[in-house]
């Protein structure tokens, strides 16, 4: 039976290994599809690892299982092709999901590390070779170790590393070494005035502007209160550029009436 668990505001499902082998069966392997656009998003949250893209994993299998079987008519239903073409196509086409399920497995691994899993730790390896053996088993295996992580006690790093208090950034905090690249804002401005853009898990590109409350150091992520009271988490793994900005200027005083 699967369930959802919740670990740092993100949730996840735990499956049975053997419901991704039947299910894979069942549907012809349309859910092995859904399922590995769900692990490698899973991963991707988890990890905060926005360049990860889930649809390209999938779109990957599917030009993989969509010249699978015109190559193998061509080599054996008297389709002309020549056996040492048609070798090299099939090498060439499969080789963007044999890449994928590579990296699949390394990122799994990574996972199961940042949670804390210190034993049963998946093997990229292994995953690698069973997924491309058999996606169904593969998928199985990979599912495993997903599960370890999301079970593991010290998967949420927040109830491991807790908080510091919240602290407001004193008249020496800019003259902290800032970090290299788009972002420049570090935990040391909190109280300032920020503008972030950073990725959504779509994919998709957005800002956030306003005050830089709280810095989430186990979420390594920045909470911004934007003008109109909404609060904003943005993972720093995200941003793509950050900088502090001035204040915003006090509003004029309205003119007193004249005494009548």
């Amino acid at each position: 039976m699967a369930r959802d668990v919740t670990i740092e505001d993100e949730r996840y499902r735990i499956r049975h290994p053997l419901a991704v082998i039947g299910l894979t069966a069942v549907t012809l392997g349309l859910y092995f599809l859904y399922w590995y656009y769900r692990a490698n998003d899973d991963a991707r949250r988890y990890l905060r690892e926005y360049a990860i893209r889930p649809i390209r994993s999938v779109l990957a299998l599917m030009l993989g299982g969509l010249v699978a079987a015109p190559i193998a008519w061509m080599i054996f239903g008297n389709g002309g092709l020549r056996f040492p073409t048609a070798i090299g196509l099939t090498v060439l086409l499969l080789m963007p999901a044999v890449i994928s399920f590579r990296r699949t497995g390394l990122r799994v691994r990574a996972v199961q590390e940042r949670a804390g899993v210190s034993d049963g730790l998946l093997s990229p390896g292994a995953a690698w070779i069973l997924l491309i053996l058999t996606v169904a088993i593969g998928g199985a295996y990979v599912q495993a170790g997903l599960n370890r992580a999301w079970a593991s006690p010290t998967a949420d790093r927040r109830k491991r590393e807790p908080l510091p208090p919240t602290t407001t950034a004193g008249p020496t905090a800019h003259a902290t070494p800032r970090p290299a690249g788009g972002n420049l804002v570090t935990p040391a401005d909190v109280g300032s005035r920020v503008t972030l853009q950073f990725e959504l898990p779509n994919g998709f590109t957005t800002e956030a502007v306003g005050v830089f409350e709280r810095w989430d150091p186990a979420a390594e992520t920045y909470f911004v209160r934007k003008k109109d009271g909404t609060e904003v988490r943005v993972p720093a793994r995200g941003v793509r550029h950050g900088k502090v900005i001035p204040a915003r200027p006090a509003a004029p005083a309205t003119p007193a009436a004249p005494a009548s």
